[in-house]
């Protein structure tokens, strides 16, 4: 019987340490004009080119300057409902205090569902460190790039098929640069981190 006992502890303890958890969602911002323009899907929260330290949904963050926001399609995934943008030749940082240092996923959807962008890029800084570079990303129609550097042809093909990148941050300061080197309109339509 001590045996039976200890092997049906042993199988119990197994099954439970093979039950992987699932990412935990830290934020998942939607950039857009305004807050009503759409309904968020659960867990998302809106960012509507404000200055940093705003909060909301439990998030700190903003832009180091208020950039321009704009609403653009109601009939798309409400992450893609709208954009934040900078005028080419400028450069601006969006700034979130994450929960801790660690280990984040980190993906965005740089697009226009209603046009394109051209010449966007990102920098993914940890407070002062360069922790991801983008290329220069340019898009047509409703066309999104991931942080992989893959474009989608769709939102839909985005939501199905994007590639996350794992950064390491030694300080809780994530940063979002976004610059255009000229003409044009730099755009970034969704962030998400998971951990």
């Amino acid at each position: 019987m001590p045996n039976r006992r200890a092997n049906l502890r042993l199988i119990t303890r197994r099954r439970v340490a093979a039950v992987p958890a699932g990412p935990v969602t830290i934020a998942s911002i939607n950039f857009r004009g305004s807050s009503g323009y759409v309904t968020h899907g659960a867990g998302q929260t809106y960012m509507l080119g404000e200055g940093f330290p705003t909060v909301r949904a439990g998030l700190t963050m903003g832009w180091q300057v208020g950039v321009n926001a704009t609403d653009r399609d109601t009939g798309v995934d409400p992450r893609f409902a709208g954009i934040n943008w900078l005028n080419g030749g400028a450069t601006n940082d969006f700034t979130l205090t994450l929960p801790s240092t660690g280990t984040y996923n980190i993906n965005y959807a740089v697009g226009d569902a209603s046009g394109g962008s051209q010449g966007t890029q990102i920098t993914i800084l940890d407070n002062a460190t360069t922790r991801d570079t983008s290329g220069t990303m340019s898009t047509s129609g409703t066309e999104f790039y991931d942080i992989s550097g893959t474009k989608h042809a769709t939102s839909a093909a985005w939501v199905a098929n994007s590639v996350a990148k794992s950064l390491v941050f030694a300080t809780t300061t994530f940063v979002l640069r976004m610059n255009h080197p000229s003409g044009g309109a730099a755009v970034i339509t969704h962030l998400v981190i998971t951990q």
